[in-house]
């Protein structure tokens, strides 16, 4: 007598149905698209402008096309337009304010009508409260606040740095997209750059976090128009500095500091005294008048 095996009690699979093709909808686009000239006509440029600290950010800034400076801190008080003598206008803050204030008052688009350039004065001291913004924001697992940007681990507080400043940008390019310049002024500082070729070396730069991910390098691909103040005839002999104070902005990049512009081929501008307005006559006319 044969023995026949237990039937299978395996189901059989089930059937794949057709998959339907998408609807129409779905792959046509909702908006008519069409081909233009890329201007940027209508809009304002983006600017960074940065130097160690006394050496005429503001002033400089002071004698932009009608600006209005978001002074983040008391520096621009006592400085008047070189060009017509008068006070600079300004955008108060609370006595106490933090990151939520500052980008309350640059999302209040109606304030600026009358100006041409927003200046932000300082994204140095914005960084600031920015970090203290993700440690008001972002507790850690516990619930406690953060004592610093580090106490979250590897990385993690500066990837939230690096949101949240970030998301600054999108505010600044919406005044751009009305018209308006957006002047950020930094102080400034020197970065290590890692240099896979060959040993690492320092360049100058805006003084924003340089690690990884970079803010300082986020803003500095944002901008169109990187400016450096410095003096114009250092000189470094026997391990002595000498020259004099004249003062110049460098606009075209060299291996040992930031800089660019998109329009402005000349590599040096002058800014002999505090009333030279050269680089906005470069920038807006395209020459020197």
């Amino acid at each position: 007598m044969s023995i026949k095996p237990p039937a299978s009690k395996a189901k059989k699979p089930p059937k794949i149905a057709s998959r339907p093709a998408p609807p129409a909808d779905d792959v046509a686009p909702k908006t008519t698209f069409k081909v233009e000239k890329w201007t940027g006509k209508g809009e304002g440029k983006r600017i960074i402008i940065y130097a160690e600290t006394g050496m005429g950010k503001t002033t400089l800034c002071s004698s932009a096309p009608k600006p209005v400076f978001v002074g983040l801190d008391e520096g621009g008080r006592e400085i008047k337009n070189p060009l017509t003598g008068d006070d600079l206008d300004h955008i108060p803050l609370p006595e106490e304010f933090g990151y939520a204030d500052i980008q309350g008052a640059l999302r209040q688009y109606d304030i600026y009508e009358p100006f041409d350039t927003i200046v932000v004065d300082t994204i140095t001291l914005l960084e600031h409260y920015a970090t203290e913004h993700v440690l008001d924001r972002f507790p850690l697992k516990g619930g406690q606040r953060p004592a610093s940007i580090e106490s979250y681990g590897w990385k993690t507080g500066y990837r939230y740095l690096y949101d949240v400043m970030g998301n600054m940008l999108s505010v600044f390019d919406a005044l751009i997209r009305r018209g308006k310049n957006v002047v950020l002024v930094a102080q400034g500082t020197h970065h290590k750059v890692t240099n896979p070729e060959s040993d690492d070396f320092l360049r100058a730069g805006p003084r924003l976090y340089g690690g990884n991910p970079s803010v300082e390098a986020l803003y500095c691909e944002w901008a169109d128009h990187i400016v450096r103040i410095d003096y114009l005839n250092t000189v470094v002999k026997d391990k002595k500095i000498g020259g004099n104070t004249t003062r110049a902005l460098y606009v075209q990049p060299e291996v040992w500091f930031r800089a660019k512009s998109k329009t402005i081929t000349e590599p040096v501008i002058s800014f002999e005294s505090q009333a030279d307005d050269s680089l906005w006559k470069f920038m807006f006319n395209g020459k020197e008048e």
